[in-house]
């Protein structure tokens, strides 16, 4: 059966594109306890918990990963890897290791088009934020669409080499 969306303008479309909660989230996101603990599914030595933890220090504000509901009559549920308490940060983490192969950067668009949602649906102008691996840096050589594609959706690019990360300049 089909779904309808809500019609623009309508009560429901207004409210959740400008009702938001003290802490950031839109009113229609339920921020749910992970029963793993604070890490969640990043044990101490997996190489994403290490890339935020560097992330955090590099933009001084805690990530964490974080599971969302979004309310709606389905009850949708979301994960991502990384996010800041008060929702004004995500992050997704890419770290696969080997040669990059359509497999990887079919996961960094699908990662791309999970914060591009977020950050209109969840947070409202939050940052976002993909963090590949050093191999995956290959998806955002100069010549392709995906350079183009994060700035143009508000998506920043950092680079996790196992020790240290750093940010890809904005435009190719």
């Amino acid at each position: 059966p089909s779904r309808r969306m809500p019609a623009r303008g309508s009560a429901h479309a207004r409210r959740s594109s400008s009702s938001m909660t003290a802490a950031g989230f839109s009113d229609d996101i339920a921020l749910e306890t992970d029963r793993q603990g604070e890490w969640g599914r990043f044990p101490d030595d997996a190489p994403e918990r290490a890339a935020l933890m560097e992330l955090s220090r590099e933009l001084a504000i805690p990530l964490r990963p974080l599971r969302m509901r979004v309310r709606t009559q389905e009850g949708s549920r979301v994960e991502v890897d990384g996010a800041a308490s008060d929702g004004s940060v995500f992050v997704q983490v890419s770290l696969r290791r080997g040669d990059f192969t359509s497999q990887h950067r079919n996961k960094i668009m699908a990662d791309m088009f999970k914060l591009s949602w977020l950050r209109t649906a969840a947070a409202p102008g939050a940052r976002a934020i993909l963090c590949v691996g050093v191999n995956a840096a290959a998806a955002f050589r100069p010549g392709g669409w995906l350079p183009r594609a994060a700035p143009d959706m508000h998506i920043e690019v950092w680079v996790w080499d196992g020790e240290r990360i750093v940010g890809l300049a904005s435009r190719p």
